[in-house]
């Protein structure tokens, strides 16, 4: 209330009591001047403790906002790998289905004399890892026959001649008139690529007294 002056107490009659009249409302109006500050005041600070509460607790919603986002990210690492483990499951229970199955195919002869055996004597047989054992059990009951198999890769033409490969490639059995021979070799080859192929199994007679009487293929896929 500095600087203000009110009315003087000299003034006498009316005049005085306008003074005073004049001066109490000075007064009061400052009061509720002062009050009015107050209340400002104490709402200002209350305002501000509410904005650094809110502001902590802002701050609290990031972090755990950020750890959210952590443990979403660990999940979708987490789930991927799992899906990554139910695939690589699914496919080892696939290749133990493949690797347990056999494809048979038996043929009946005589086939005589130079040349190779005819008829249905082939099945189509497929492997996830493209590996195959392949068995082939041929019976003569005449001079030289070879016994062996053909596929994609590998031509029949290959048991032929006198060559260690060509050796390799086939089992030889020979018999008689009342004897017969039976031969067995196998096998392990891996394709190309994945898909059906068909075997074969070859039997070649050597010589016009070669008598092959029955040919034998079994197929495996393997791991």
């Amino acid at each position: 209330m500095a600087g203000i002056v009110f009315p003087p107490r000299s003034l006498g009659g009316p005049a005085d009591n306008w003074g005073r009249k004049v001066e109490g409302e000075i007064l009061n109006e400052g009061v509720a001047r002062v009050r009015l500050e107050q209340k400002t005041d104490n709402a200002l600070r209350a305002i501000s403790g509410q904005l650094a509460v809110s502001a902590t607790q802002l701050d609290e919603l990031t972090v755990q906002q950020a750890q959210l986002t952590a443990q979403q990210s660990d999940l979708a690492n987490q789930q991927a790998e799992l899906v990554n483990q139910i695939n690589r499951l699914s496919n080892v229970i696939l290749d133990l289905q493949d690797a347990g199955k056999v494809y048979l195919v038996s043929a009946d002869g005589p086939w005589n004399g130079v040349g190779w055996a005819t008829g249905a004597r082939s099945v189509t047989a497929s492997s996830r890892s493209r590996r195959f054992r392949v068995t082939v059990s041929g019976t003569s009951a005449g001079t030289m026959s070879f016994f062996s198999f053909s596929t994609t890769g590998y031509p029949r033409d290959r048991i032929l001649g006198g060559t260690a490969a060509a050796a390799r490639s086939r089992v030889s059995a020979t018999g008689g008139a009342s004897v017969q021979n039976t031969t067995y070799g196998t096998w392990v080859i891996t394709m190309p690529s994945t898909g059906d192929y068909t075997f074969t199994a070859e039997a070649y007679g050597t010589d016009s007294f070669s008598s092959s009487l029955a040919l034998n293929l079994t197929v495996e896929p393997l791991l």
